[in-house]
């Protein structure tokens, strides 16, 4: 119930407001006035539930939209890719760095989509996902970039999680790409590459491993 004076949500039975003190005689009036604050309050509830999954549903057509493109622009390039095929093991931190600055920024875009595709295929039995370029896109705009530090967070903790199934054990997980990213950045920036290298050779190497289980 709520106190007809200040609108307060009181319990049930209640007396007296314990926001106001103000003595709780509901009457005729209260009871409306109780009435009209509930349906008012489940209206907005209601709308809000609404407007989160229209902008879910948005968000991720965007998102599906975005992959799309990359990768028909990565199959004009690179061939149409075989999801059958053999995942790339050969990504290097010194190449990333370096087609990153030739292309402003562009190559680091593609690098994402291919390490989500591939890790999706081959970590794809353990019921994680990991998002995709559009996705990533979209909400490290809404974030201001916050997002693609949480990606390399729970990438790092995805790659730690199924390296077992593949024989093998990573210490790094993606406390350790977070500590070096925030922290081991003010090491003359270093850190932040540090960072890049662990997930990249872990990246590699559990790729290689799916590779040599699939006899590609």
């Amino acid at each position: 119930m709520f106190c007809p004076k200040c609108g307060n949500e009181i319990p049930d039975g209640s007396k007296f407001c314990t926001e106001c003190g103000a003595r709780v005689d509901i009457g005729a009036a209260g009871v409306k006035f109780n009435e009209t604050v509930n349906e008012a309050s489940k209206a907005a509830g209601d709308a809000y539930e609404e407007a989160k999954e229209t902008a879910k549903d948005a968000m991720n057509k965007a998102g599906q939209s975005l992959d799309s493109a990359v990768e028909e622009v990565a199959n004009d390039i690179h061939g149409t890719y075989d999801p059958a095929g053999a995942l790339k093991t050969d990504r290097s931190l010194v190449a990333y760095i370096l087609l990153s600055l030739i292309t402003c920024g562009i190559y680091g875009y593609y690098f994402i989509y291919t390490v989500a595709r591939d890790i999706n295929i081959a970590c794809d039995d353990d019921d994680e996902e990991t998002a995709g370029l559009g996705m990533y896109i979209l909400l490290c705009f809404i974030t201001c970039g916050f997002y693609g530090i949480y990606w390399e967070y729970k990438l790092g903790n995805r790659l730690a999680k199924n390296a077992p199934a593949y024989g093998m054990n990573f210490q790094e997980n993606g406390t350790t790409i977070l500590l070096w990213r925030v922290f081991g950045s003010v090491i003359c920036g270093i850190g932040t590459f540090i960072g890049s290298y662990i997930l990249i050779r872990n990246v590699n190497a559990i790729c290689d491993a799916y590779n040599r289980k699939k006899g590609l």
